[in-house]
């Protein structure tokens, strides 16, 4: 339910981030200049994830992206310009990818037998499915202020799912190391 969220929320948000680049007044090429280097921070935030978890462990992913989520939800709040835009989007991108990279590591702590990961590919494209639909009934004329509000709340309440069931299933498992030690 946590991925279901997070990925409605990411499918919500994607569908409509040219819309929200219009109601700020920027023109399609910059926008799709934005979208473009966005790309390239979405294969940086992937790997992010990985250093981030060497140094404070295998949660911390997920606070940093809670975090960026918020911050960039707030930057396509205020009607950026095109600079803000760009950095929204490229946040967009990065974090959507530490997200999903997170995810699938939080599942191979949580499963050891990979089938969770299986599972969560399928909700990835039912949230990108669903997400749009709502996030769209939530956009009235050029304000999309309860669609940023509804993203961050899904964003946010399925990251703390997540990290409630990683944390609980690595406190088993190392609770189990220690009844078994000789």
């Amino acid at each position: 339910f946590g991925a279901l969220l997070f990925f409605m929320a990411q499918g919500g948000i994607w569908a409509f981030v040219e819309r929200l680049g219009l109601s700020s007044h920027l023109t399609t090429t910059e926008i799709s200049f934005a979208l473009t280097i966005s790309s390239y921070f979405g294969i940086v935030g992937g790997l992010a994830r990985n250093w981030i978890a060497t140094l404070i462990g295998s949660s911390g992913p997920f606070y940093f992206v809670m975090a960026g989520q918020f911050t960039m939800l707030l930057l396509f709040a205020v009607e950026p310009g095109n600079l803000l835009y760009a950095v929204a989007v490229c946040m967009l991108q990065f974090f959507w990818a530490m997200g999903m990279a997170s995810l699938l590591a939080g599942l191979n702590i949580i499963d050891d037998s990979g089938r969770l990961i299986l599972l969560m590919m399928a909700i990835a494209k039912v949230g990108y499915s669903i997400g749009p639909a709502l996030m769209g009934w939530l956009i009235f004329g050029d304000d999309y202020d309860l669609m940023l509000i509804t993203s961050g709340i899904f964003v946010g309440v399925g990251i703390i799912i997540c990290v409630v069931l990683v944390n609980r299933k690595s406190i088993q498992k190392q609770g189990y190391g220690v009844a078994q030690a000789p």
